[in-house]
């Protein structure tokens, strides 16, 4: 709730996990609470709905771990880093997730593209090899590898492509450890 507008966010429904017997599902924050507006987490179960008022916090600074893009489609894509949660140095797992802004408030998986990533640390002015490009896993997954040589601030370059159309010749996200 922004006051004069409303809007969501990208959400993956839950599902039930065998193994600790709980629902598991996902939202993507694209902005924090504050003077812009709040968050409002809306579930529901058996046509029973429970409200929760979500407190997001800004992400750290010199990071950015989600964002839009418009394609070269005229699609807007969100892109969201999921791993490395605690990144390190060496090969770290590297886990997007890509969804597709239909309006303000439906915003689906985007499956079928495909990645070439590079690394930049802006501070050294240098990347990292065997870095591995993310691929399609289900429900707007893609999984990939990240290679980090020191710690310090880092940015992923995002090479996307629909078939052999490039729709984003460099979108990138950044995170510090």
């Amino acid at each position: 709730d922004m006051g004069t507008m409303k809007h969501s966010s990208p959400v993956e429904q839950p599902i039930f996990n065998e193994a600790n017997q709980l629902y598991e599902g996902a939202t993507v924050f694209s902005m924090p609470s504050g003077d812009m507006g709040s968050w409002k987490l809306i579930v529901k179960v058996d046509e029973e709905e429970i409200s929760m008022n979500i407190n997001v916090k800004a992400a750290p600074a010199n990071t950015k771990y989600t964002g839009t893009f418009k394609g070269a489609d005229g699609i807007s894509y969100t892109l969201s880093l999921i791993e490395p949660k605690s990144s390190k140095i060496g090969i770290n797992d590297l886990l997007i997730l890509v969804n597709r802004k239909e309006n303000m408030m439906s915003f689906p998986a985007a499956d079928g593209l495909s990645f070439e990533i590079t690394t930049e640390m802006p501070s050294m002015g240098h990347g990292s090899p065997n870095n591995v490009n993310p691929v399609f896993i289900a429900n707007g997954r893609y999984a990939g590898k990240v290679n980090f040589t020191m710690t310090g601030d880092w940015r992923i370059h995002f090479k996307v492509k629909k078939g052999e159309t490039v729709i984003a010749e460099d979108y990138a996200l950044d995170l510090l450890f």
